[in-house]
């Protein structure tokens, strides 16, 4: 009887032992965190800045690839404005912000230096700049002071042919005589709303300007209605909706009532 005890512990033991196994078998191992692929990390690229004698900004900045420069960062340079961020060394092609950043970029900074005249602690006026270019960006700031007037017969007189494009600023005041005379290759023009007093050919013999866009609600004074002399032919005035009457009218403006028209 003792053995039959035996036996039958020994064959319960066996039994239990092979289920075990079985179980065994059907557990599927995980692996240790040591195992795990290893998540792949963003590349990233660094746009430099070369800010060509300008202060005020980082001169370097990681980005991940395929990325865009959604907000681009502006220098100052005294007595100069920045004309924008150029991809070249001798800033010919401008910098096209919608690109992706796919590689190390160098981008250079471009500048139009002035001459600079106090008028207050807080406004200047501009005159003279030292190169021509295809595009000139009149900024609203410069030494940290409002630009309110371009200087009556300033440096910008003369031939200029390559000159296609002139951004003003708001903040603007006065746009002295003969400012922007024979700036031949001239298509457009958006005048601010800031904009008070207009100088005798101040955009005279502009052979290819055909728009003029004002948004001042109030007519600016004119020294004379020659403002315009030499214009294409067919040249427009845009002015606010609701005003073009009030420029019809206005003195030396009313010379130019033929060519207004509402904005």
């Amino acid at each position: 009887m003792k053995n039959m005890t035996k036996l039958m512990s020994v064959v319960l033991f066996l039994v239990a032992l092979g289920f075990a196994s079985c179980k065994n078998d059907n557990v599927i191992p995980t692996k240790s965190s040591t195992e795990d692929p290893t998540t792949p990390t963003t590349k990233m690229y660094t746009v430099s800045f070369n800010i060509n004698g300008g202060t005020g900004i980082p001169t370097t900045l990681s980005i991940p690839k395929g990325a865009k420069l959604s907000s681009i960062p502006t220098p100052t340079k005294t007595d100069s404005g920045f004309q924008g961020w150029y991809t070249d060394a001798g800033t010919t092609t401008k910098f096209d912000p919608t690109q992706a950043i796919n590689a190390n970029t160098t981008l250079y900074a471009k500048w139009i230096t002035f001459n600079i005249t106090n008028i207050s602690t807080t406004e200047i006026k501009i005159a003279d700049m030292d190169s021509l270019q295809e595009e000139m960006i009149v900024p609203a700031i410069i030494n940290g002071k409002q630009v309110v007037e371009i200087d009556s017969y300033s440096g910008f007189i003369g031939m200029n042919t390559i000159t296609k494009k002139v951004t003003l600023p708001e903040g603007l005041k006065k746009i002295g005589d003969n400012t922007f005379l024979s700036f031949e290759a001239l298509t457009s023009i958006t005048i601010p709303a800031s904009v008070t007093n207009i100088g005798k050919h101040a955009f005279g013999f502009c052979p290819k300007l055909t728009l003029v866009t004002i948004n001042a609600t109030s007519p600016p004074s004119l020294s004379a209605s020659s403002i315009f002399d030499g214009a294409d032919a067919n040249f427009k005035i845009k002015v606010p909706a609701d005003k073009v009457s009030d420029y019809q009218k206005a003195p030396n403006w009313s010379n130019l009532s033929n060519k207004i028209i509402s904005q």
